[in-house]
């Protein structure tokens, strides 16, 4: 999400729905090519966006926005 701020001092948020490639999201989950797309057939990771070719992006936000809400790290037994 990004804020910015206009000529008249409001505050504008926009989400940001860029388009982010696999290697970038292995980064900004810490989950392996492989652990993204069993999460993903068991419909607990989004989905990436439909692109032509073989070409796989994710938005951007939806992959934050995972990280935030559904991402747990196990605790140490």
């Amino acid at each position: 999400m990004t804020s910015t701020v206009d000529s008249d001092n409001a505050i504008t948020t926009t989400t940001d729905d860029a388009l982010i490639a696999l290697r970038k999201v292995e980064e900004d989950c810490g989950f392996s090519k492989a652990s993204i797309y069993r999460m993903m057939a068991r419909g607990e990771f989004p989905k990436p966006a439909k692109r032509a070719g073989r070409s796989v992006r994710w938005l951007k936000s939806e992959v934050q926005q995972w990280v935030r809400n559904e991402w747990r790290p196990q605790a140490p037994a």
